[in-house]
């Protein structure tokens, strides 16, 4: 899930234990070990794994708990911030948004997100990207944030563009998926057309 490779830790006074980003619907907050009944329930759904890269269907019953311990690793080291997505006022998990791939050198990072399947088609992935991009170019002193998804995946290009992303390209037959090569659309967006 949301798998970045090495990176480098960006220079960040960013305590990882006390981020907290809030909206008017949702909290943005980092993973943690209780979570990750909520993480598989969702997650074990095909129509999540279809749509993601890193994401196994079936999914392992322990898968949860290993990623959000993986993540929780990368968070303290500053190279990947994956940060749950709860839903006010009952604060449960509704999905997972992320920057990867952090790297300190170029000032950059990957965008991700999902959403679980009875959450779909409410605004809460444009909601929750729009706030961990704040939170990277403000706080984490980014200066460009990417993100990518499968050619055909509508739903999530409409929120790249509605996030102020542009498209950059396709890279074609980028992923092996199912015994099938796709093609993946990529989107970005500087700090300076966030600053508009």
């Amino acid at each position: 899930m949301f798998r970045g490779g090495e990176g480098t830790t960006l220079d960040s006074d960013v305590d990882p234990n006390t981020i907290r980003l809030e909206t008017e619907r949702l909290i943005l907050r980092p993973l943690r070990e209780e979570d990750a009944e909520s993480i598989y329930q969702h997650v074990k759904e095909y129509d999540i794994a279809k749509w993601t890269i890193n994401i196994p269907h079936p999914y392992p019953r322990d898968g949860a708990i290993i990623f959000i311990r993986q993540s929780m690793e990368l968070l303290e080291k500053g190279l990947s911030y994956e940060l749950a997505i709860e839903l006010k006022p009952e604060l449960k998990i509704v999905g997972v948004v992320s920057f990867v791939k952090v790297d300190k050198r170029h000032k950059n990072a990957e965008l991700g997100y999902w959403i679980g399947k009875p959450h779909w088609n409410n605004g809460i992935a444009t909601e929750a990207s729009l706030k961990i991009l704040e939170f990277g170019f403000s706080e984490l002193s980014l200066e460009r944030v990417f993100a990518k998804c499968f050619h055909d995946n509508l739903p999530s290009k409409r929120v790249m563009e509605k996030i102020g992303m542009e498209y950059e390209g396709k890279f074609r037959h980028e992923v092996l998926r199912e015994d099938r090569y796709i093609d993946m659309i990529y989107f970005s967006i500087l700090k300076e057309d966030w600053k508009r």
